[in-house]
This record gives structure tokens, C-alpha cells and sequence, in this order.
């Protein structure tokens, strides 16, 4: 997936490897920058399900849980703001707050 708070390419002018993601810069950006947007003034923080729909629906549902996994991991946001993205959310996505572990690493 996309770098998006981690965006140092080193030199290159571009991501030399933009091709290779399975969850596009845009789709990164667009949901993070929506939320941090929300968080930042203070609105209400849609819940996992609002999202989703917001995104076309279901097709989008692995990406969106990468997604905020990836932020989560980052130490973006605060507890409340997991809270309510949480409070209606699929049963697959609450792992979206687990803590990191070795299990998570998989090396083929």
C-alpha cells in the first residue's frame, strides 16, 4: 500500500514504485485526508460502515481496513476517534486497533 505518511523517495524526483501498490496513493489520500479533516475541526467521525459507503460500497472494504490500519499503526489519531470509527463497524475490521505483533509479519 502507499506510503502516505511516509513519502521520502531519496533522491528520485517520483515514487519509483507507484505501480506496485494494491491500495493507490489516491485512494490513501482521499480517505486520510477526509478524516484528518473531520478530526481537526472537531466534526463527527463517520463510523467504518459510513465510510465504506461513501467509497461505492463493500469492493472497497479490504482497502479501507489496510488504510486505517496503516494510520493506526502510525499513531494517528486519538482513542475516541477509533472509538467511533469502531462503533459500526464489520467484525474483521476492529483487528484495525489490535497492537502490532510478530504474528504480524510475514515473510514468504
Amino acid at each position: 500500500m502507499y506510503p502516505a505518511y511516509h513519502e521520502e523517495w531519496h533522491g528520485a524526483d517520483s515514487d519509483p514504485y507507484e505501480t506496485c501498490y494494491s491500495t493507490s496513493r489516491s485512494f490513501i489520500l482521499g480517505v486520510l485526508e477526509d478524516l484528518d479533516a473531520r478530526w481537526l475541526a472537531k466534526q463527527p467521525i463517520p463510523s467504518f460502515y459510513e465510510i465504506e459507503r461513501s467509497l461505492g460500497g463493500r469492493e472497497h472494504r479490504i482497502e479501507l481496513m489496510n488504510t486505517l490500519r496503516y494510520s493506526f499503526l502510525d499513531g494517528q489519531f486519538d482513542a475516541d476517534f477509533w472509538a467511533a470509527i469502531l462503533q459500526d463497524a464489520p467484525a474483521e475490521a476492529h483487528g484495525i486497533t489490535r497492537e502490532f505483533s510478530d504474528r504480524d509479519i510475514y515473510l514468504p
